[in-house]
């Protein structure tokens, strides 16, 4: 499999007549605006407030910004990825228009409880509230900076445990630090869902074998950058309304 070939489709596949109106950068994630709406990706842990592109970002075509989804400066990768959101996850992509509104604002976790149930799941990222999930399934979850005490696992024993998995959930981050492609390829046996803000909502992903995106799209777009900016956790400002949750499932 060609590593950059998810990237680069998701790239390619960004109309040229668009352009990046904002990028802003709080304390946990960043934003870019377009014409098509505000897209999110989250910051990576420790990365630095500026970067090379800081001041050259407004008015640039959103497409060449997307393109610093590839780079291996993980900050200059999470602007990338919020600029590939922008134009898949904006509230005017009409692509979205039908999205199923019966699961919207639930967590995919919630939603998958019976499917999992006596089943080995992987999570890669370990999300809030998934410890309930050892009650009903084997439960291994993958993390870059394992919490012991929570029986977390380092990430790198995806290579032993992955290949004999049933569910396997991933951050999206991993199409940050490059490990997505990776991933895919040791759960190919596995029903894959990708989860969290940083996912691109498009059917891009759903061809190379995701069951389901469960991502988000901004709704109110100043009052969610105003509250990032001022250090808001994710749920904060999906509970003051102005970003959705919502989960696309494989047809």
């Amino acid at each position: 499999m060609d590593k950059w070939k998810i990237y680069d489709e998701l790239i390619d596949n960004i109309e040229d007549n668009y352009s990046v109106e904002y990028c802003f950068i709080s304390p946990h994630w960043v934003g870019v605006k377009s014409q098509m709406g505000l897209g999110l990706a989250m910051r990576m842990a420790d990365s630095p407030i500026t970067t090379k592109l800081t001041g050259s970002m407004k008015g640039m075509k959103l497409k060449d910004l997307a393109a610093y989804a590839k780079s291996w400066d993980f900050h200059e990768a999470s602007i990338g990825m919020a600029a590939v959101n922008s134009y898949y996850n904006g509230k005017n992509n009409k692509s979205l228009a039908n999205i199923n509104e019966s699961t919207s604002n639930l967590s995919i976790f919630d939603l998958i409880k019976e499917q999992v149930k006596g089943k080995n799941v992987t999570i890669a990222g370990h999300f809030p509230n998934i410890e309930k999930l050892r009650e009903i399934c084997n439960l291994t979850i993958l993390e870059r900076k394992p919490d012991l005490l929570r029986y977390d696992l380092p990430d790198p024993a995806c290579e032993y445990i992955l290949p004999n998995q049933d569910y396997f959930f991933t951050t999206a981050v991993t199409l940050i630090n490059k490990t997505l492609p990776r991933l895919l390829e040791l759960s190919k046996n596995a029903k894959t869902y990708i989860v969290g803000p940083t996912t691109p909502l498009t059917d891009i992903l759903i061809k190379y074998g995701i069951e389901c995106l469960s991502g988000s799209i901004v709704l109110d777009e100043e009052n969610a950058k105003e509250l990032f900016l001022e250090g808001a956790i994710l749920q904060a400002v999906i509970k003051k309304k102005c970003i959705k949750m919502v989960n696309i499932l494989k047809a």
